[in-house]
């Protein structure tokens, strides 16, 4: 004969709050084209925030500023997507063109915004951004 005994002492926890706090969450359906929209406002606030300034990089915003990244011509590039673009930003600073700022997605998770800028010479330029930073940015 077996004699099976259990032991019940199960606590209850409040969940109210954690209910509440789910209730803030909103799910958010994005397309690619307000992925792009993103990149482009952003992008857009920096070149004007920076020929407002005369170039200087310190003006910017800190949610803007840690994506600029000045683009060295010397360094290779790490997506095949971006080959492209900078050969032919490289061409337009070599022959003092300017150019149209180019959005890019690198990759399924990355995106870029390349432009030309008139500081004292033509320099290049490229916001880099994350698809969640983007989404996060949205209003």
């Amino acid at each position: 004969m077996a004699i099976i005994s259990c032991n019940s002492n199960v606590e209850k926890i409040d969940t109210s709050a954690v209910k509440a706090k789910m209730g803030e969450y909103k799910i958010k359906k994005v397309s690619e084209a307000d992925i792009m929209a993103s990149l482009n406002k952003m992008g857009t606030k920096s070149v004007n925030t920076l020929q407002e300034t005369g170039c200087q990089i310190d003006s910017l915003e800190p949610e803007i500023a840690r994506y600029l990244k000045p683009i060295s011509f010397s360094d290779g590039s790490q997506f095949e997507k971006e080959e492209g673009v900078l050969q032919a930003l490289q061409y337009s600073v070599e022959n003092g063109q300017t150019v149209e700022p180019t959005p890019q997605k690198l990759n399924d998770t990355l995106y870029a915004y390349y432009f030309l800028l008139d500081c004292d010479s033509l320099k290049a330029f490229k916001v880099e951004v994350s698809k969640g930073d983007l989404i996060r940015s949205m209003d």
